[in-house]
């Protein structure tokens, strides 16, 4: 995937002049590098390829500045146009392996018997930090609900994690939860639980 950029020399308020047509960006240092770089990208370009950009290798062709391989780090968006605002990449051009954050799909929820009469899954963490090769990005985790019954929950230690991962980009304890399926009773108690302590808070 490439995208165009240019070399940004406009900081602070006066960006706003270019928003109608322009993405202010900063490319974090490669290693060996003293400073990060600051680009606009085409605020068209980027719209039409928002949902694809996420822990993708991305070439950015800059204008007089050569192409540098980079994915995103974070990203603004507009509260209410849901707009992007900033993009932050990390240079990726000398790496061989990066930490990023993958995101975790929860898949064959109609096989769970604990959904399937009635419970819901409560997700705890949406996303998990892991070290993956750079030319082989890892986009998402999958996690199997098959058989699972209410009051079942998924941890750190349950997950598997794909080919070409070198464990996890930060510390995390095996025992933390990611995701549990709640019963209906769970549910009312934890409901009785709120509306008691706003009685008390009352009283």
């Amino acid at each position: 995937m490439e995208l165009s950029a240019t070399i940004r020399d406009v900081f602070g308020k006066r960006i706003r002049h270019y928003r109608k047509e322009y993405i202010p960006a900063i490319i974090y240092k490669a290693k060996g590098e003293e400073k990060n770089i600051p680009v606009f990208l085409s605020l068209k370009q980027v719209q039409s390829l928002r949902g694809k950009l996420s822990n993708e290798c991305i070439t950015l062709k800059i204008e007089g500045g050569g192409d540098r391989k980079v994915v995103i780090k974070d990203y603004d968006l507009h509260p209410v146009t849901n707009i992007v605002e900033h993009i932050d990449f990390i240079d990726i051009s000398k790496h061989e392996t990066i930490a990023l954050d993958v995101k975790l799909s929860f898949v064959n929820a109609q096989d769970s018997p604990g959904i399937k009469y009635g419970g819901v899954l409560n997700i705890v963490k949406k996303k998990i930090n892991i070290i993956c090769k750079v030319d082989a990005l890892i986009k998402t985790i999958a996690i199997d609900l098959t058989g699972k019954l209410v009051g079942h929950s998924v941890r750190i230690k349950d997950l598997i994690l794909p080919d070409n991962t070198f464990g996890y980009g930060i510390k995390y304890d095996p025992n933390d939860t990611i995701a549990t399926i709640l019963g209906k009773r769970s549910m009312k108690s934890g409901a009785a639980s709120e509306d008691s302590e706003g009685e008390a808070a009352k009283s």
